[in-house]
């Protein structure tokens, strides 16, 4: 009941952020609508990131390593690896594909090229510059070198950096050690699984307490800075997104859990409107990550 209750104002609230981050852009230039933006919008929207951010690193570092340990089966972690990669593979080349095919069919960037020589555009790309930075991009690594950077030289590094691919490496090999050494890795596992249980409590507080106002802040922190002229300048490429990430949800997602995993789609997606909410209010999926453990746990998925 409470779950449906703190689901129910989440997506309240996500509302009620469009709506009043719309208003407020209307008079964006008043010190009154400045100060509210600033000082409780954004303050509190990105109180409410931090929040959750400071838990995925831990979140996904434990988690993995019970995971690994509850296989109890070295020669069984390696075809779950395989699964895994295979259906991350599949459902990832599926998505470009559906977003290409809407992109071409659609060409929701035509006749719009002015768009991309405004000022706001062009402060954005300044932005994003700074953030890469001594950053070596993706696109410019070699096939070697993406392997290499899986492998940790140094793992509290690549925690406090949020290096995601190197923690959860490290956290394969941790769970391989625990599981391999049995009973001797006893008091390790006791500790991790009592770890887990804090911080699945934490999630649960912090959703409890700060995830409606938190959402609230959050899209009408970005509405107020955007509002809905943008939405009307860009309104054929926001139809484009939406039906690429709709028929992705419902189609792939809901196939898989139909057809797959045997289960209602309905369920498994009332269930995650938290975690759903959070990714598209913070923009984020290493935000929504955290949540997204609470809400398996809520459905009835068995730790490890």
């Amino acid at each position: 009941m409470k779950s449906k209750k703190l689901t129910m104002n989440i997506v309240i609230a996500l509302v009620a952020g469009i709506i009043i981050g719309s208003i407020c852009d209307i008079y964006a230039d008043t010190s009154l609508v400045k100060g509210v933006d600033q000082y409780f919008f954004n303050t509190v929207g990105q109180i409410f990131l931090n929040l959750i951010f400071m838990l995925v690193v831990p979140v996904v570092f434990v988690s993995i390593v019970l995971g690994v340990v509850g296989v109890g089966d070295p020669k069984l972690l390696g075809g779950i690896g395989l699964k895994t990669l295979v259906f991350f593979l599949c459902t990832t080349a599926i998505a470009i594909t559906i977003a290409i095919v809407l992109a071409l069919v659609v060409k929701p960037g035509a006749g719009h090229s002015d768009l991309m020589k405004s000022t706001e555009v062009a402060s954005y790309q300044k932005t994003l510059d700074k953030q890469s930075e001594g950053a070596e991009a993706p696109a410019n690594q070699t096939f070697d070198q993406t392997l290499i950077n899986l492998f940790p030289k140094n793992p509290i590094e690549s925690m406090t950096q949020g290096n995601m691919l190197q923690v959860i490496t490290f956290s394969i090999f941790i769970g391989i050690g625990m599981m391999v050494l049995g009973d001797k890795a006893l008091v390790v596992r006791q500790f991790f699984e009592q770890f887990n249980e804090i911080l699945m409590y934490i999630i649960s507080m912090i959703m409890r307490l700060f995830a409606p106002i938190g959402t609230f802040c959050l899209v009408a922190h970005a509405f107020t800075g955007a509002g809905l002229g943008a939405i009307k300048q860009l309104g054929l490429y926001f139809i484009v997104v939406l039906a690429a990430l709709i028929l992705h949800f419902f189609l792939i997602y809901g196939g898989t859990i139909k057809f797959i995993a045997k289960d209602s789609p309905i369920k498994f997606f009332k269930g995650f409107i938290p975690a759903i909410t959070i990714g598209f209010g913070g923009s984020s999926s290493n935000a929504a990550l955290p949540v997204s453990m609470e809400c398996t746990k809520k459905m009835g998925v068995r730790p490890a």
